[in-house]
């Protein structure tokens, strides 16, 4: 049958139809050859003519797929979607699906790999925190009640259930009464306000023994913050090569301030080889690193408060370590720089650090509570006092002070600050810390440190120390400097002034 008697064909004006004698251009010449081609005839054109309504190509009935039918799909969805677009659902969809199950994880109260899998870890009894407590002891049944803001608690609860970290602890209290006010601590994919992981003692304390260090060489007058120290090698390892300085005399160069702020560990191993093992030694136990037993006082304390005084009174807190060894140049240099594991310190007693270097110099235990009142006869307990003496001169405070500014503006904890604080901010406030990160094992993980301190500048007396302590082990959540960061923003924003120890406020803002 001809093409033309096919109704669904029509011809492409653009090709005629071979006939002898004529061309598309006219007739050929009367004595002119023939023209034999050996191409292929073409292929009739599909018909551009839209089809009839209530006619398919589809066979009627039941539709079965078939190989040649998935293929042709499959040829027009690749032909449809690009392998970039492909690749982005796939991406979208995997991230779905991830957020749905540690949604749904968390909703069934699901166990995920724990920080404390790794290794035995004593911890306390919880305690209820930021409300009030019971306890029972042998005079009566007495009741405990916490000063904490409500407002920076709220807020450190947010920060650690949007970030998620494996592992954390927020505590914060106050400079001048070393009140706790806010306590935030997430482990098991779960976030609790009690202490448990905040007294534990078995963690590294990473580069926040450098504050010993630190404190050693300038109590006794060996540097001040601007004098230049030799680097040799990299910033942050420590090998035996990097504690000989070469003789002619060519090396790098960086101040005390600057080896502070950026943490560097060959300077500071030098220094503690320049400062002797028996002067960090008596620094590390000016500033709690010891295990003699605690004062009579803070016994008969303890005795009368929740968990037998460990939520009250952290002066118990003595088995934080740090040895520094008579023998062996490149033990003590891994000391004094914090590059070890056996040297060990628990987020309360960083926080005692930070507080006494931010406020007098002494070493006062930090408190959930300052007293209590029995429910027998409604008598109040009042804590006693303790007669501590500064651990270093004012002029040792001062200086280490300027150092801990150099980390939050210049140093390892400058990104995390700038992140979450304006220019203002800045201006307003009086801040200072020190970072540390470093592998430990029990549990396991990669430990973050961030101890610090902040007050006003138009009112000293209102103030705050902090310490945050991150344990991550398959993933990175939020560094420990940027979530004081926003722990210190919040503080300074939107709390209200903390009164003094007998109730009246120093001053207002």
């Amino acid at each position: 049958m001809a093409s033309s008697e096919n109704p669904r064909y029509r011809p492409d004006p653009l090709i005629t139809p071979h006939k002898p004698g004529a061309t598309r251009f006219g007739p050929l010449a009367p004595d002119a050859p023939e023209i034999k081609s050996d191409a292929k005839p073409s292929k009739p054109a599909r018909s551009s003519r839209p089809r009839k309504q209530g006619r398919s190509r589809r066979p009627r009935g039941r539709w079965k797929p078939t190989w040649g039918s998935l293929t042709r799909l499959r040829g027009r969805f690749k032909w449809r979607l690009g392998w970039r677009v492909r690749v982005a659902a796939f991406a979208m969809v995997s991230l779905i699906a991830i957020l749905a199950f540690r949604d749904s994880d968390a909703g069934r109260g699901a166990t995920l790999p724990s920080v404390r899998k790794g290794g035995p870890i004593e911890l306390p009894a919880p305690q209820r925190f930021p409300d009030q407590d019971t306890v029972r002891t042998r005079e009566g049944r007495w009741v405990t009640r916490y000063a904490a803001d409500e407002i920076l608690q709220a807020r450190a609860e947010r920060y650690m259930n949007q970030y998620r970290p494996e592992g954390a602890v927020i505590v914060v209290c106050d400079l001048r009464t070393g009140q706790i006010r806010a306590l935030v601590e997430r482990d098991s994919n779960q976030t609790s306000s009690q202490p448990r992981l905040a007294l534990g003692t078995t963690f590294p304390a990473a580069s926040l023994a450098k504050i010993v260090t630190a404190a050693a060489v300038l109590e006794r007058g060996m540097y001040r913050p601007h004098d230049d120290l030799p680097l040799v090698g990299g910033a942050h390892t420590l090998y035996r090569a990097q504690l000989n300085v070469p003789a002619h005399g060519r090396y790098n160069t960086v101040t005390l301030r600057e080896a502070f702020a950026r943490s560097i560990n060959p300077t500071f191993g030098l220094l503690g080889l320049r400062a002797g093992a028996q002067s960090l030694r008596d620094m590390a136990e000016r500033l709690g690193f010891k295990s003699s037993p605690r004062p009579a006082t803070i016994q008969a304390a303890s005795a009368s408060l929740p968990g037998g005084g460990a939520a009250a009174d952290t002066a118990d807190e003595v088995q934080a370590r740090l040895t520094p060894p008579d023998t062996g140049d490149f033990a003590l240099a891994e000391v004094a720089s914090g590059f070890t594991t056996a040297t060990t310190i628990s987020p309360l007693h960083a926080l005692r650090i930070a507080r006494a270097i931010g406020q007098d110099g002494r070493l006062l235990p930090v408190r959930f509570t300052r007293e209590l009142q029995s429910l027998d006869n409604g008598r109040t307990v009042t804590l006693p006092r303790e007669d501590i003496q500064p651990f270093a001169s004012p002029s040792t405070l001062q200086s280490l002070r300027t150092l801990m500014e150099a980390t939050v503006t210049a140093g390892t904890a400058r990104r995390g600050f700038r992140r979450n604080m304006t220019e203002a901010d800045f201006q307003r406030l009086e801040m200072g810390g020190k970072t540390g990160s470093l592998t430990g094992h029990n549990p396991p993980g990669r430990y973050e440190w961030f101890i610090g301190y902040a007050r006003h500048k138009e009112h000293p007396d209102q103030g705050i120390a902090v310490a945050v302590m991150m344990i991550n082990r398959t993933y990175l959540a939020v560094h420990a400097a940027e979530m004081a960061g926003l722990v210190i923003r919040d503080w300074s924003r939107y709390s209200v002034p903390y009164p003094d120890e007998d109730g009246t406020y120093l001053a207002k803002r």
